[in-house]
């Protein structure tokens, strides 16, 4: 019985150890002026709230329209630029499984080494299940 208390005790520890730890900033924030700016591919995952990781590939239109392929869904939207700098994604259709759900998010582009990094956040469906996003951009 004492050893496993005293495991307990120092996973605990353990734990609040690491969970207070700094997290890692994604690269130094880069503020969008315009849209345009971000036409072309991008390439990274797709988080969903059971963190499952899937491979997201989203396409930037010089007009502001994306379109995004993640599994076997692929979605159509719109991007507006927002005061603050970031960048609002709203999907406007989408065919697999979000077909009939709605879903939005946020995105903040970042600068990591050299590459230009998208890094978003948003809500689906109409329990608006959390999920994020990252991508960098290909040359």
């Amino acid at each position: 019985m004492r050893w496993t208390s005293t495991s307990l005790a120092c996973l605990t520890l353990a734990s609040i150890v690491l969970g207070c730890a700094p997290v890692a900033p994604p690269g130094t924030v880069v503020r969008v002026t315009d849209v345009k700016s971000l036409g072309g591919t991008w390439a990274g995952t797709l988080i969903d709230s059971a963190n499952m990781g899937t491979p997201l590939r989203l396409v930037i239109n010089p007009d502001g329209t994306y379109r995004a392929q993640f599994g076997d869904t692929s979605a159509n939207g719109a991007i507006v630029l927002r005061p603050d700098g970031q960048l609002a994604f709203t999907m406007t259709s989408a065919a697999g499984l979000l077909s009939l759900v709605e879903s939005s998010s946020t995105a903040t582009l970042y600068n990591r080494g050299g590459r230009r990094v998208l890094v978003g956040n948003g809500r689906v469906g109409w329990r608006e299940n959390p999920f994020s996003w990252e991508v960098t951009e290909e040359n």
